[in-house]
């Protein structure tokens, strides 16, 4: 009985010392996930920046995903040769500057720069 009682005290105070640790990892996940973007996106709707959609976990990317399978769809029909390779390459930067226009060269130029 005493054995069984020292293996209980041992899981308590092992849930007590990983309990804080879990509960940092969870808010940092929180924060980075669901937070963050939020917050981003607010900041730059602010500014009459339009932003894409976001969804919890995996962000744009099922959009992005789709945009390239689109392209790779329409790089397999091309027959024609032509040098718009852009839409072909760069699929996403393309299609987003047909929405947002001059505000999406804008931004990317204070990035790279």
């Amino acid at each position: 009985m005493d054995h069984e009682l020292q293996l209980w005290r041992r899981y308590i105070a092992s849930a007590i010392l990983l309990c804080p640790l879990f509960l940092y990892i969870l808010w940092e996940a929180l924060v980075t996930l669901w937070w963050r973007p939020r917050r981003i996106r607010k900041i730059f709707e602010g500014q009459g920046i339009p932003c894409l959609p976001y969804h919890f976990y995996h962000g744009n990317l099922p959009e992005f995903v789709a945009i390239n399978q689109d392209a790779r769809r329409r790089m397999l029909n091309h027959v024609t040769i032509s040098h718009d390779i852009a839409p072909l390459i760069i699929p996403q930067y393309y299609q987003w500057s047909k929405i947002f226009g001059e505000l999406l060269y804008t931004l990317s130029l204070s990035f790279v720069l």
